[in-house]
């Protein structure tokens, strides 16, 4: 996980597109730049790309694996930082069913994105670029 992680942070979206199912659910909270509720892997990956845009430095903690590669789930705490003044600890729970991931659900502080969101207008327009 921690590899495939890293993969992903730089920008290597390969396996995302490969593990993933077409119908994905995933789910970011909030009301900031990068919530999102969406039901695709097009969607998924669109938001992977404008995150990966931030550079942000995510330290995985530790992973719990439940049940097969044919019905799993996996939860994976972290701690993300961006720049000096935004770190903040998260869950990701993860959702494997047939082989393909089935969902994606970031469970965090959404009141400490949306101060440093606040702090960092420039954090929008990163991510609206990004999406293009």
């Amino acid at each position: 996980m921690r590899r495939a992680n890293a993969k992903v942070a730089s920008g290597n979206l390969r396996l995302v597109r490969i593990l993933t199912a077409e119908d994905v659910e995933f789910v970011f909270p909030g009301t900031g730049a990068f919530a999102q509720h969406s039901t695709t892997r097009a969607e998924l990956l669109d938001w992977l790309l404008r995150r990966i845009a931030l550079a942000p430095d995510l330290t995985i903690t530790d992973v719990v694996v439940s049940g097969t590669p044919w019905s799993m789930r996996i939860a994976m705490s972290f701690v993300e930082k961006i720049g000096e003044d935004y770190s903040i600890e998260g869950l990701e729970r993860v959702v494997v069913r047939g082989l393909r991931v089935r969902s994606i659900r970031v469970y965090m502080d959404t009141e400490v994105v949306a101060a440093w969101e606040s702090r960092h207008p420039e954090v929008g327009a990163v991510s609206e670029i990004a999406a293009r």
